[in-house]
């Protein structure tokens, strides 16, 4: 059985700003890969139609990593804080979620809706 975490976040474009947001995606992006090695995989999609509406895909190992990676301070996170050029429209947290994990993401303002495991396989 797997213990990975899959963190979906789902976000719409605020009108005007979709060059703002496409900017940002792309620091953010450049910014985790060389910056984050507790995400394995993080993956951006805009819908086809209008380019509006994104979800954000974040792959954890467990659910130890994910708060590795939410615990972290330092001057880095000011380019995470908002204001945002999007509205968040929900979150979902999939996989192997400890007791620990869900008490941090419960404790902010949006609450995720959660997964458990029912089955299935990865490569």
């Amino acid at each position: 059985m797997s213990d990975r975490v899959w963190f979906n976040v789902y976000v719409t474009v605020k009108d005007g700003m979709l060059d703002e947001f496409t900017a940002m995606a792309n620091d953010w992006i450049a910014y985790h890969e060389k910056n984050t090695p507790e995400i394995l995989a993080y993956e951006w999609f805009f819908t086809s139609e209008d380019q509006m509406k994104v979800q954000v895909m974040e792959l954890y190992a467990n659910s130890e990593a994910m708060l590795d990676y939410m615990s972290r301070g330092g001057a880095d996170r000011e380019r995470f804080m908002p204001p945002y050029p999007y509205t968040l429209d929900r979150m979902e947290v999939l996989g192997a979620v400890s007791d620990a994990l869900r008490e941090r993401l419960d404790s902010g303002e949006s609450k995720p809706q959660y997964f458990e495991r029912l089955a299935g396989f990865s490569r």
